[in-house]
Formats: C-alpha cells, structure tokens, sequence
C-alpha cells in the first residue's frame, strides 16, 4: 500500500516539474484567447449600466415635456410638439455619446403621448460589433382643464378718440387670439364682446349678430314692433 502512494506521489511530481518546465505556450495561448470575451463581459456591464443611466435622463425628459403639454389648451398637434420639444431640451440632460435621435407627440382628445429615442454608443461593445444602442421611452399623461366663458367691455366714448381707440382694436385682437382657442374639444372657450356705447354698427356681421328678423315685423330700428330671433328663438 505505501509503495502505490508513493508511486502516485512520484509521479505527480515528476509531472509537475515536466509542467514547470514546459515552454510551448499553451497556457499562455488560452489565456490570450479568453482574455478578450473576459474584458468584453466586463465591459458590457459597463457598457448597459450607462444606456440604464440614458434611458433614465430620457424618460425624466419626456414626463417633463408631457406634463408641461398637457396643461396648455388650444395649440395645434405641430405647435405642442415645437413647445414640448423645446421644454423637453431644457430638461433633459443630452450628452456627445446619447443623443436624442427621435422625439414625437401625439395630441389625443383625453390625453398626451410623448416618445423618444435616445442612441447610445458603446465603449466596450463595440470590441463585439455593436457600436451603438438605441433606448426608446415613452410618456403618457391624461389631459385635465375646464371650459371658460369671458366677456370683454369695449369703451367707445368720446374720450377713446384718436390713438386710444386704435390700440383698443390691437389690445382686443389680442385678447381673442389668447382666449379664444383653435382647438374647441373637449374644452371650449367663448368671449362675448360687450360696446360700451349708445349704438353699435356691426356693419356686415349685422344679421349674424341680430338673427333673422320675424315676418310681417317693422325692420326701424327703434319701432314698437322691431323684433328678431336669436340663437333661441
């Protein structure tokens, strides 16, 4: 029994000094080809960690923008996406190697959708063949508000002659562009124009404003029996 061990003992050594002595490289061989898939999946966890990191700053912007979209009323779908996009640059925090390539807004009755792209180039993927990799996100918000109604009183006196009553015209044109908003659903808004004033000349808009005017009437202005229908009749 001792003789086998010492056998088995001997001729691991003589082994291992066969080993020792080796120069024909083989070890050194598969170490240098595993050396590179090793620093590849090192690198891709490198690599992931910082696209989590960009699609992260990506959906930050994106819930920003949305939110900031969906507060404002009366904007066509082209013009809340110039708006948002805008805010969206203002907020998301856009580096060389992760832009932004695709960024779009959708302008639904009940709701916001914002989407983006961010591409991310790669440090040690690209060892692999893949240079870059695209993150999409997307945001969603539900659209809240309320319809409004306003009258504007326009003084026509005496007192607004001259350049008074010319910047009255530009100020009410303005207001109405403000409050009156292109788009009517699924909130509207209304402004009522009130002359202040002894009479009114409305000119051609005359039979839009008064109605049509009942049969078998006085159409003076002024007569006992001037009457006409409204929107009511």
């Amino acid at each position: 029994m001792q003789k086998s061990v010492r056998t088995v003992v001997s001729a691991f050594a003589k082994k291992a000094r066969e080993f020792r002595k080796d120069q024909r490289g083989n070890i050194a061989m598969m170490l240098g080809l595993s050396i590179i898939p090793m620093i590849l999946a090192a690198g891709s966890a490198i690599d992931f960690s910082r696209i989590a990191n960009s699609k992260a700053n990506l959906v930050a912007g994106l819930d920003a923008s949305a939110l900031y979209a969906a507060a404002i009323t009366g904007k066509s779908e082209a013009d809340l996406k110039v708006l948002a996009r805008s805010y969206f640059d203002a907020n998301y925090n856009s580096t060389s190697d992760a832009p932004v390539t695709d960024f779009d807004l959708k302008n639904y009755a009940d709701k916001v959708v914002v989407t983006g792209t961010v591409d991310v180039k790669t440090w040690f993927m690209s060892v692999g063949g893949i240079t870059h990799v695209s993150a999409p996100a997307s945001s969603e918000v539900k659209k809240t508000g309320s319809s409004i109604e306003v009258s504007l009183v326009l003084d026509q006196t005496g007192s607004m002659t001259g350049t008074k009553l010319a910047n009255l015209k530009v100020a009410a044109k303005d207001f109405i562009d403000t409050v009156v908003w292109d788009e009517q659903t699924p909130y509207f808004s209304k402004a009522g124009l009130v002359p202040f004033t002894f009479a009114v000349n409305p000119g051609s808009y005359a039979a839009a404003a008064r109605g049509t005017i009942a049969a078998g009437t006085s159409t003076t202005p002024g007569s006992a029996n001037f009457k006409f229908k409204d929107g009511a009749n």
